[in-house]
């Protein structure tokens, strides 16, 4: 269970000194109510309302801002998200700031802006789904708009997040209301994660903010919930755990990746006499393929896995030695609650012999060097797929079930 802060706020427009002030105060009351990680508003730094001004208060991720709020980090022992104008080379982006003590300063870029007013002050960035593990939970980061593109959210809920926490300006109008407590309860449920949505109060000069700062849960329910006006400091615990009957009645993530495997991902192939030919005749129509690399100790080419000679089964090396194709190493790694992300390194610079050539044998002992490296990374991914062997003690030994 994690307890995570929101802070609904009146920011002062421009003036940076003050900002820092009101999430300084709303941190120490955060950690004085057990919460491991506090949320403010989008712009909560500069203020959203800054106007001409934002691309003088725009600063690099790790400055003096970050500085004073991981010195704020440490001596409480809350992590931070904020909203910031971020200068980056000659941009200036509408991001979002993870300060965690002394790690390093973590970054999200808005990638929706809204109306002229955003577009005319930043860059916008190409839609993306960064995630952070915090006190015991996978967050993912939104800010504003882009929460209001469901796409958004279940790229996050597709890369493992359980929580994703949502910065924002919501301006009073007439519709702020459903996004608030209709549209956000939505986003949760649709995506079974829970969805921290905390806005800006009062007005600022240029704006008036609608206020409606909340925390919806998995199942659509509203743990936590700030009115209109007025500043709040809202606390809930996060337990995802809890909500687990809600993930198997409404197994919607479950069920899109089936989907999607169906539609994108083509057929499965058995791995027996033809699937060669089969794999071969998908590469010549300039197709894609997924093959999995294992080790067995008979037939194939000879390798060392964990200091052991084994037979590895040379058909991808053969194959992208005879079409030249490219190859990405990509692993399936589990996460809590029966979910799974997929990692895809960077391509193989793939060995090759005297005439240029794919070598098949040293690139064979190559993939089975990267399928020793994630194990030892994480023995207890490769244990759980391989349910012949359990991981037993506090020193991670493996032995035979």
């Amino acid at each position: 269970m994690t307890r995570i802060a929101a802070l609904q706020t009146q920011a002062v427009a421009g003036n940076v000194d003050a900002n820092l002030a009101r999430i300084e105060s709303g941190a120490r009351e955060a950690a004085r109510q057990g919460a491991a990680l506090l949320v403010a508003p989008e712009l909560a730094i500069p203020g959203y309302g800054a106007g001409p001004a934002m691309a003088a208060l725009a600063e690099a991720p790790d400055g003096p801002s970050w500085r004073r709020l991981a010195a704020l980090s440490r001596q409480t022992g809350v992590a931070i998200v904020a909203g910031f104008a971020e200068r980056a080379d000659a941009a200036v982006y509408n991001s979002a700031l993870f300060v965690d003590g002394d790690r390093p300063p973590g970054v999200y870029r808005k990638s929706h802006l809204y109306g002229p007013y955003e577009r005319g002050l930043f860059a916008a960035e190409a839609p993306s789904a960064p995630v952070f593990d915090h006190a015991g939970l996978r967050f993912g980061l939104l800010i504003c708009y882009d929460v209001e593109f469901p796409e958004n959210v279940r790229r996050l809920a597709l890369a493992g997040a359980q929580a994703v926490l949502v910065p924002t300006a919501l301006p009073s109008s007439d519709h702020a209301g459903f996004i608030a407590r209709r549209m956000i309860p939505v986003r949760a449920f649709e995506n079974q994660v829970f969805v921290a949505y905390v806005d800006h109060c009062g007005a600022d000069g240029r704006f008036s903010y609608a206020g409606l700062s909340g925390i919806a849960a998995p199942d659509g329910a509203m743990v936590a919930s700030a009115g209109a006006e007025g500043e709040a400091l809202l606390v809930a615990d996060l337990d995802h755990g809890a909500y687990r009957r809600s993930v198997e009645n409404n197994p919607y993530l479950a069920d899109y990746i089936l989907s999607a495997r169906r539609s994108s991902m083509g057929g499965l192939l058995p791995s027996a006499d033809g699937a060669s030919f089969a794999l071969a005749g998908i590469l010549e129509k300039g197709g894609n393929v997924g093959m999995l690399v294992d080790q067995k100790f008979s037939r194939g080419i000879e390798t060392v896995f964990f200091d052991r000679t084994c037979q590895s089964n040379p058909l991808l090396a053969m194959l992208a030695r005879h079409y030249e194709c490219d190859v990405y190493p990509a692993r399936c790694v589990r996460l809590p609650g029966n979910r799974f992300r997929l990692e895809i390194e960077e391509r193989l610079d793939l060995p090759r012999d005297a005439k240029g050539s794919v070598d098949v044998k040293a690139t064979t002992q190559k993939l089975a060097d990267i399928v020793e490296r994630w194990i030892r990374q994480d023995p207890g991914q490769w244990m759980w797929f391989h349910k012949r062997w359990q991981i037993s003690g506090k020193a991670r030994t493996v032995r035979n079930a």
